[in-house]
């Protein structure tokens, strides 16, 4: 099971790995987006795929996309045969669980932190005042809610990735 947020919860990531039918040349959607997020997050550049880092991903899993996932099991001694499997996907996981690789969790601890400094900034504003009371436990539920539960939050990135990428 994928740790990484970018890959939990990925329908077609998650049937790569169990089915045993790795993303190959050919292949589109929202896993093979991820897959492209994944690799470039892991310092292989994909510029065609990314129209030179103006967009995250195509979701084309074209000959750009299959040299890099061979660079890729190359670089770390895989069987070097351009699909995207069991073994590929589990390091590609294990790579974003390094520092902020993964852009998911990066973006959600920036959101995390610009949270905890509007708090801060009200309690200096407006401290003591009933109302910012409760406007900061409304904040602290909403943190909870959103950054509590890591299966919530990870199935909740991914129904917003598939969102936006449609």
């Amino acid at each position: 099971m994928f740790q990484s947020l970018l890959f939990f919860a990925n329908r077609g990531l998650q049937r790569a790995v169990n089915d045993n039918t790795p993303l190959r040349r050919g292949d589109t959607g929202n896993a093979v987006k991820c897959l492209q997020v994944a690799l470039v997050a892991a310092g292989i550049p994909l510029p065609v795929s990314t129209k030179g880092g103006i967009i995250r991903a195509d979701g084309i899993f074209g000959p750009e996309t299959q040299d890099a996932v061979i660079k890729l099991q190359k670089n770390y001694g895989l069987q070097a045969d351009g699909l995207a499997g069991r073994r590929t996907l589990t390091l590609l996981d294990q790579i974003l669980l390094q520092g902020t690789r993964d852009p998911l969790r990066k973006a959600i601890l920036e959101c995390r932190e610009s949270g905890a400094r509007l708090v801060k900034a009200l309690n200096v504003d407006a401290s003591g005042d009933a109302e910012h009371g409760d406007f900061q436990k409304k904040l602290g539920d909403l943190d909870q809610y959103l950054f509590g539960d890591p299966t919530r939050q990870g199935i909740k990135i991914q129904s917003v990735i598939r969102e936006i990428f449609r």
